[in-house]
């Protein structure tokens, strides 16, 4: 019998080339449909933008220009604001011989005039009382705030040791005390308390560190800030307080409502309730169901049980 020799299989090594050729052709393909799709139409963009910022731009105009802005606008113009770079200039002329000794210093910007003063010339350690001197320094400077109507706000600052005296148990009450004492003589002062305002920060707005003597002698401050603006106060009517009913829920899962009432000034009068008596008043002993006792000044409420005789 004849023997067929095995027909040799050649082995192949370069099939991954048709793998690659076909992530190559997709990734071609990938690449132009990306291309194609950011090809945009630059009239139809324009035509959308300009759509876009009419229609923005006359809801901003009409809608909340004609509201609130124009309310604003109109108190403001009503007002008789002061300028700030104007005050600035003023204040720095009366202050000036206090800003060379940098006992004084006054700052401006676009939104108010800041007036720093060093607490040293106004007031005695640990105290909130204004020196005299110190009435006369703030004297000048409402003088020049007195015409206008921009808002004041007072703040007042410590150094970081601990106070230790019987009237303020700590920097927090020291500092509000003295923003409160220059508020008031300001007010005395013709200025409108409606204009000013007064915070106490204590020492947690330091401007440099405590850890020198006189870091802690530049926190020590009282700090006048004047607004560009006016004071606005938002008075709301009596009506909004009168009848006005609140719902809240009470640990036991019902509703309870709640009615305020008008001032006492115009509350009708009514028949005080009279106060109980030492008998009403006494403890006295309830017997539970389970045999024990219970001793309390309302025995019949909540458990309804007779007092022991």
């Amino acid at each position: 019998m004849i023997r067929r020799s095995p027909i040799e299989t050649k082995v192949n090594h370069e099939r991954w080339l048709i793998s690659y050729a076909d992530f190559i052709t997709l990734l071609f393909g990938f690449f132009v449909v990306m291309y194609s799709i950011s090809q945009v139409n630059e009239n139809k963009y324009k035509v959308l933008s300009d759509t876009l910022e009419s229609t923005f731009s006359n809801i901003v105009d009409s809608g909340i220009k004609d509201t609130d802005s124009n309310d604003i606008e109109g108190f403001n113009n009503n007002s008789n604001l002061a300028e700030l770079t104007e005050l600035s200039e003023r204040l720095k002329e009366s202050l000036s011989s206090l800003i060379d000794d940098d006992a004084v210093s006054v700052f401006a910007n676009e939104e108010w005039v800041e007036i720093t003063l060093n607490a040293n010339i106004l007031f005695t350690s640990g105290n909130a009382e204004l020196a005299k001197d110190a009435k006369k320094l703030l004297t000048s400077v409402a003088d020049i705030l007195v015409p206008y109507d921009n808002a004041i706000a007072i703040a007042g600052h410590t150094d970081n040791l601990p106070i230790s005296n019987t009237r303020f148990q700590n920097n927090w009450a020291l500092s509000s005390a003295r923003a409160v004492s220059v508020v008031n003589l300001m007010s005395f002062q013709g200025i409108n308390p409606e204009r000013l305002s007064a915070v106490g920060y204590g020492e947690y707005r330091p401007i440099v560190s405590n850890d020198t003597a006189q870091g802690r002698i530049q926190n020590r401050r009282v700090v006048l800030r004047v607004g560009r603006d006016a004071a606005t106060t938002n008075i709301l009517p009596l009506e909004h307080y009168v009848n006005a009913q609140h719902d809240d829920t009470d640990k036991g899962g019902a509703q309870k409502k709640i009615t305020l009432e008008l001032p006492s000034e115009r509350r009708e009068s009514v028949t005080p309730r009279p106060r109980p008596t030492a008998s009403e008043n006494a403890v006295k002993p309830v017997r539970l169901k389970g045999g024990g006792l219970l001793f309390s000044r309302d025995p019949n409420l909540p458990r309804n049980n007779p007092p022991v005789e």
